[in-house]
């Protein structure tokens, strides 16, 4: 039911879909030098930033520590991607 839901909003993590690509499409007549990749995953999103502007400095926040050893290992080559185990938050409190 959840699927159907999302679907019928137009929810997806397709980043050619989800607007995400066309928004950085956008974003490139600023030339953005600084990215923040906030719930960072395996750095999918991260690579495709680096991408499109090669000489940005990414920033990914990651909170799992299982999920950011996949993200470390992935990225730990790019000295202009900067890894993060933690998350960031409009609070200060511990996560159990």
């Amino acid at each position: 039911m959840k699927k159907i839901i999302d679907y019928l909003r137009g929810f997806s993590y397709d980043f050619d879909k989800n607007g995400e690509k066309k928004l950085l499409q956008d974003l490139k007549k600023f030339k953005l030098q600084t990215f923040f990749d906030v719930g960072s995953n395996v750095g999918d999103y991260a690579k495709i930033v680096k991408s499109m502007f090669p000489n940005s400095q990414i920033h990914c926040f990651e909170l799992s520590p299982t999920t950011f050893l996949t993200l470390q290992a992935r990225l730990k080559n790019d000295t202009s991607i900067h890894l993060n185990n933690y998350e960031l938050s409009n609070k200060k409190e511990t996560v159990k």
